[in-house]
């Protein structure tokens, strides 16, 4: 499934900054991969992630941006 969390950034933003990784709890399965969406485009996306303990670090820049997704 799909799953995401939408954010009002309003152009007041000049960077995003996260981690990203599987919780500990999570099921082995297939690969997840992240991505950062800045006004309905692509503004970064992970390395598959297949299992927990695994983080990467996410910076984009998103200057002028309205909504993260």
């Amino acid at each position: 499934g799909i799953s995401f969390v939408t954010f009002g950034s309003f152009g007041q933003f000049r960077t995003f900054r996260a981690k990203v990784a599987l919780c500990d709890s999570s099921r082995a399965g297939d690969s997840v991969i992240f991505r950062v969406v800045g006004d309905d485009k692509i503004l970064w996306t992970s390395n598959p992630v297949a299992v927990s303990g695994t983080v990467q670090d996410c910076v984009v820049d998103i200057t002028g941006v309205s909504r993260l997704r």
